[in-house]
C-alpha cells in the first residue's frame, strides 16, 4: 500500500498556489554515486503538492466518472489522508478534510501522478486566471507531457510539466551550487524517530512548516513522504520510482545512499 506523493519540475513558468523554485548551476558535476548531473536549467515545485491542490484536479477531471481511479480510498479512509469523496445528484464531489489542506496529497499512483502532469500541461494558460479547466488527462507523443498509452513513459519534448527525473530530483535535494552535500538532513524534516512519530497527529507537516530548506529552496524532500519521479529504477531485484524520506521511516532512509531505495510502503 503505498503512500507517495509529487513534487513537480518544469521549465520556467509561474502557476496558481504551486509555488516553484529555480535550480540553476547547468552541466553540475555529478555526485558520489555518478548521478545528479543537470546540464539545464529547470524549476521544481517549491513545496509537495499538497491536498487542496489536488482536490482542485478531482473536481476538474473526476466529476462524471474516476475512470482511471485518479482518487484512491486511502486519501479518505486513511489518517494521513485528506480528501473525502461524495456522490451527489450522479456527480462526483471532492471535498478537503478540515486541517488537511496544506498536507500533502498522499494515495497517489504513479500513473495519476503522471495524469496530474498532463492536466497542468494542458492548462497551463488558465491556471493563471483560474478560468474553467479542461478536464483533459491523457496525451500522446505529441500532445501532454507524457503518452499515457504504453509503458514506459516518455516525457514528450515540449512537455510543460514533469515529474523530476533521479538527476533533478538530487540535485535540488543535495547540490548546493558548486558542491554535493551527501550528508545534508535539513533541520525539522519529518521522520520516524526512535521516540515515534515527530510530528502531533496526524503525523504530517503542513508542507514546508518549520523545516530547513535545500540550497535552492525546496521542503520535505527529506521527510513528510516519498515522493514519485519520473524514470524507473532497477534496484534490488524490482523496479522502483520514488526518491525522499518519510514519516513512516528513520532518518537514515532520507541519507543519499539511501534515498535511491524507496518504495515506500505502509
Amino acid at each position: 500500500m503505498k503512500r507517495i506523493l509529487l513534487l513537480l519540475a518544469l521549465i520556467p513558468l509561474q502557476i496558481f498556489a504551486i509555488e516553484f523554485v529555480t535550480v540553476k548551476n547547468p552541466n553540475n558535476k555529478t555526485a558520489s554515486n555518478g548521478k545528479g548531473r543537470v546540464p539545464y536549467i529547470f524549476q521544481i515545485s517549491k513545496f509537495e503538492i499538497t491536498n487542496a491542490q489536488y482536490c482542485e484536479f478531482l473536481n476538474s477531471v473526476a466529476v462524471e466518472e474516476d475512470k482511471y481511479d485518479l482518487f484512491s480510498p486511502l486519501m479518505e479512509e486513511h489518517f494521513f489522508g485528506g480528501i473525502i469523496k461524495k456522490r451527489i445528484e450522479n456527480r462526483n464531489v471532492y471535498t478537503v478534510k478540515t486541517g488537511y489542506d496544506n498536507l500533502p496529497i498522499i494515495g497517489v499512483t504513479w500513473m495519476s501522478a503522471v495524469r496530474y502532469c498532463n492536466w497542468l500541461h494542458y492548462n497551463s494558460s488558465r491556471i493563471l486566471t483560474r478560468e474553467q479547466y479542461l478536464n483533459i488527462t491523457e496525451g500522446n507523443a505529441t500532445h501532454g507531457a507524457y503518452d499515457t498509452r504504453s509503458i514506459p513513459l516518455q516525457r514528450n519534448e515540449k512537455a510543460r510539466y514533469w515529474l523530476p527525473n533521479e538527476n533533478e530530483w538530487l540535485k535540488a535535494a543535495y547540490f548546493n551550487g558548486s558542491e554535493w552535500d551527501e550528508t545534508f538532513f535539513p533541520k525539522g524534516s519529518n521522520c520516524y524517530m526512535e521516540t515515534g512519530w515527530a510530528y502531533p497527529f496526524p503525523h504530517l507537516k503542513p508542507v514546508g512548516l518549520n523545516v530547513q530548506s535545500s540550497h535552492y529552496g525546496t521542503f520535505d524532500q527529506q521527510g513528510n513522504a516519498a515522493e514519485w519521479i519520473e524514470n524507473m529504477l532497477w534496484r534490488g531485484g524490482e523496479w522502483k520510482h520514488a526518491l525522499g524520506g518519510s514519516v513512516i521511516r528513520s532518518p537514515s532512509f532520507a541519507a543519499f545512499n539511501e534515498s535511491e531505495l524507496s518504495l515506500i510502503h505502509i
